[in-house]
């Protein structure tokens, strides 16, 4: 069995395979949660590998390895970025600059498209990257993601109060400060998505678009080409048998 970790900002996903890739079983849990692997080894001791991607702190980082190996006696494998690698060239200088977690994203949908992506996450931040054909990295964009924009709103404005966050199922104008908030933001992030797409559209060969994250499916519905998109919620995860097979 194998066991594929995607260490976020914020949250920590995880599922268990087959050697060939089938999954088992997933779960998710904030990362002061980490220790929730407990569980899993109890599920699934015989864990042979385990691979990771982490873009949370090196305190992190070491804490999630120690209990890896504490569980199951092996090693955590960490993806790392790399400038050029599976056909997928990276536009960065210097490739450690580049989140491992948008690296392994391209990395599986270059894989599964065989062609240009543009891979959109939609997490604590919404990143953004295009890899044109015969795989070179255009480059990308990072915004504030949806979670991120609604802290800095209430932080920066006294006299905006909360009580809950908006289970956004339905969009709309908002009949309260809390759906204000949140359909607002939801739509300024779909608008900025949009505008990127509708640029995509007019180039010579439209890449295959990819929508993962966290908020992916809360914000599918709002987007004005919405059925152009492949909806990968465990991209990350899936990436990283590509990186480290």
């Amino acid at each position: 069995m194998i066991l594929e970790i995607d260490v976020g900002n914020s949250a920590l996903k995880w599922r268990v395979v087959d050697t060939q890739g089938c999954a088992l079983d997933k779960g998710r849990s904030l990362l002061a949660s980490i220790n929730m692997l407990g569980e899993v080894s109890l599920n699934y001791p015989f864990v042979k590998l385990a691979r990771i991607s982490c873009v949370a702190s090196a305190e992190v980082r070491q804490k999630l390895a120690q209990e890896v190996f504490d569980l199951w006696g092996i090693e955590g494998r960490f993806a790392e970025t790399k400038k050029s690698y599976a056909g997928l060239s990276i536009a960065y200088v210097d490739p450690a600059r580049l989140g491992v977690d948008r690296w392994v994203a391209m990395l599986a949908a270059h894989r599964e498209a065989a062609g240009p992506v543009c891979v959109f996450d939609c997490g604590s931040a919404i990143t953004v990257d295009l890899v044109e054909e015969k795989g070179l990295h255009k480059g990308g964009y990072i915004v504030p993601g949806l979670g991120m924009q609604r802290e800095s709103l209430l932080r920066n404005t006294g006299q905006i109060r909360v009580e809950a966050l908006v289970s956004a199922d339905r969009f709309g104008w908002g009949v309260s400060t809390e759906e204000a908030i949140d359909f607002g933001l939801s739509r300024m992030v779909a608008g900025f998505i949009d505008d990127i797409v509708g640029e995509l559209l007019e180039r010579r060969v439209m890449p295959v678009l990819f929508l993962t994250g966290g908020d992916a499916e809360l914000l599918l519905p709002l987007l004005k080409h919405a059925l152009l998109f492949k909806l990968r919620p465990e991209l990350v995860l899936d990436g990283l048998r590509v990186a480290l097979p």
